[in-house]
């Protein structure tokens, strides 16, 4: 089995109870079957405890947060009380893979982690390489493809790393400008490669420097409409229609502030996208899929950014970037519904 992924993953460590914002707090706990089961058999006070608070909604059990948000077993000292009293291995899944994320294409496998892990984020953004992935082979093999499908495979795999060679090459003087001519290149490359769906290639927002206040007032409509996971995104909103009257003078604001590290920060975020959705085109027979989704989400995190530097001019570091990315990671990336509206939109 082939496994590509961010030299930097092997870098990443949890750090527990010293997180600022613990992936246990504001999303419910799914338990897989195996993680149920065990839980099931747990004897004494503590078992008793785990059969309380696990819950079966529609055929999929979890455990829903408690009255402050917080899964039922994070601890006054935001540690897991699970881990303590019976060890890392009988965590659920999505707590010892999280926010690392996986997809296997036959003998391939792409492995990434996710930015609404603020600890990850500051590790992925304080890293100096746009193209700075690793390949193992481990010699197990996989599931063997059709040549038809280790085609469109490969199809996928060459748009993603031809456009990280243009985002790593990439020379532009605005942000803006920067992501039009990625997704451009984007497009160019997915109709030259004939992935699946590539005859059916749109935009959704104007390029470069058309980018104006009506693409802005509508990319905040959509954000509105999405399912919030998390108060902070209705500030977001709401920050961002503050500005809506008055985009233009905001950005050249923002603009005025910004300097070649910034936009390295927008190139590795593009890299970001680009390496983790591209590859969603295998699946969804559609280029539309990742497009839509890269495209809009870069977009919308410039204006979050021009949002919050117009609050405090102080809010135009890499650590501010960074949250916002996090904010923004952990509203979008972690809902299939929220997703599919920035696809289809």
């Amino acid at each position: 089995m082939i496994h590509e992924y961010p030299e930097i993953y092997e870098s990443f460590k949890c750090v527990g109870g010293k997180c600022p914002d613990s992936c246990c707090i504001g999303w419910e706990v799914d338990i897989d079957e195996e993680s149920y089961y065990y839980y099931m058999t747990v004897k004494g006070d503590f078992g008793e405890r785990l059969k309380k608070s696990m819950k079966e909604e529609d055929g999929e059990r979890f455990f829903p947060l408690n009255e402050n948000g917080r899964c039922p077993f994070l601890n006054s000292e935001n540690l897991c009380d699970i881990y303590s009293n019976l060890g890392e291995d009988r965590l659920c899944t999505v707590c010892t893979e999280y926010p690392r994320y996986y997809e296997v294409v036959g003998d391939y496998e792409q492995i990434d982690m996710s930015l609404s892990c603020i600890e990850y984020g500051k590790l992925y953004f304080d890293d100096k390489r746009i193209k700075s992935y690793k390949r193992t082979d481990d010699g197990l093999g996989g599931e063997k493809l059709s040549f038809l499908k280790r085609r469109k495979r490969e199809k996928c795999l060459r748009l993603r790393d031809s456009v990280i060679d243009f985002i790593e090459a990439y020379e532009g003087n605005t942000i803006t400008d920067f992501i039009a001519d990625t997704v451009n290149e984007f497009i160019n490359r997915a109709a030259a490669l004939k992935v699946p769906g590539y005859k059916n290639l749109k935009r959704s927002i104007s390029s470069g420097t058309d980018f104006k206040e009506y693409d802005t007032s509508g990319l905040n409509s959509l954000m509105k409409s999405l399912e919030v996971l998390d108060k902070r995104w209705t500030d977001v909103t709401e920050g961002v229609d503050e500005i809506l009257s008055r985009f233009s003078a905001c950005e050249g604001k923002y603009l005025s502030n910004t300097d070649n590290n910034t936009i390295f920060l927008y190139k590795k975020l593009m890299t970001y996208f680009v390496f983790r959705y591209t590859i969603e085109t295998y699946f969804s027979d559609d280029v539309n899929m990742p497009l839509g989704i890269i495209e809009k989400s870069m977009y919308y995190i410039y204006i979050m950014c021009i949002s919050y530097y117009y609050r405090d001019e102080r809010n135009s570091g890499i650590d501010t970037f960074t949250d916002l990315c996090h904010i923004y990671s952990r509203e979008v990336e972690h809902s299939d519904d929220n997703l599919n509206l920035l696809w289809r939109a």
